[in-house]
């Protein structure tokens, strides 16, 4: 359960920010520990030592980026708690993520949120401007100045906060490419040893692939929405 209340902290700290797409990462992420059954760690591969910090890289340059989620079935009613009935009907009301799409280009980047319900969130990242679109109201548009309102941005790998020198646990090979290996509980996750960027995420409970490409051409803001960044500039 402490794990639970730490997730419904993180939440609240998101909420305040204004961050949605991070907000509901964070709540799909925090069901699935609260329902996953605990195991202890076990030996994926034969340890070299466990690798320098930072445990998983940051990205840079120009890139595109993308997070696919898959849910695994879950425990039926049945085989859960009251308590972990109860938090299950409670992370039901929000939507669960089934894509995260990033592409970066020199000052000026594009995030977008797909859920499972279809819905989606679109934030863009102008210089200090932060401009955010939902599917749910076509044409509206938040626009805010990150160093003004104390906006911070999500980091990209919030779901492996836990990855640390405690938790290496050897080398694998994945997808043709050497991996570090980190195992907490139920939780897995192979970093490529030469980016130290995630390839793959698993527990018992949620699959996450990531995949990495260079951008090959240049990422410019739509004209409607560089026309109401250029009157928010204005006044």
């Amino acid at each position: 359960m402490k794990s639970a209340k730490n997730g419904t902290l993180r939440f609240a700290k998101l909420a305040l920010w204004g961050d949605v797409a991070a907000t509901f990462s964070l709540i799909f992420l925090g069901l699935v520990a609260s329902l996953s059954p605990g195991k202890g760690q076990e030996e994926t591969a034969a340890k070299s030592g466990p690798p320098r910090p930072p445990y998983v890289g940051m990205l840079s340059g120009n890139y595109s980026f993308t997070k696919k989620y898959l849910a695994k079935p879950q425990q039926e009613n049945a085989n859960l708690t009251q308590e972990q009935k109860d938090l299950k009907l409670f992370y039901s009301r929000f939507p669960v993520p089934q894509e995260m799409e990033s592409k970066q280009f020199e000052n000026l980047r594009w995030d977008k949120m797909t859920y499972t319900s279809g819905l989606s969130t679109e934030t863009w990242r102008a210089g200090n401007y932060r401009l955010t679109s939902r599917s749910t109201s076509p044409g509206a548009v938040s626009i805010l100045s990150a160093s003004q309102t104390g906006y911070k941005d999500s980091i990209d790998f919030q779901e492996l906060e836990w990855v640390s020198k405690e938790t290496y646990q050897g080398e694998q090979t994945l997808q043709d490419k050497p991996c570090y290996v980190y195992k907490q509980a139920d939780q897995t996750v192979w970093i490529d040893k030469q980016t130290k960027l995630p390839l793959a995420y698993e527990s018992s409970s949620l699959q996450i692939n990531y995949t990495y490409r260079e951008m090959d051409q240049p990422l410019r803001l739509p004209e409607g929405l560089a026309l109401k960044l250029q009157a928010v500039k204005g006044n």
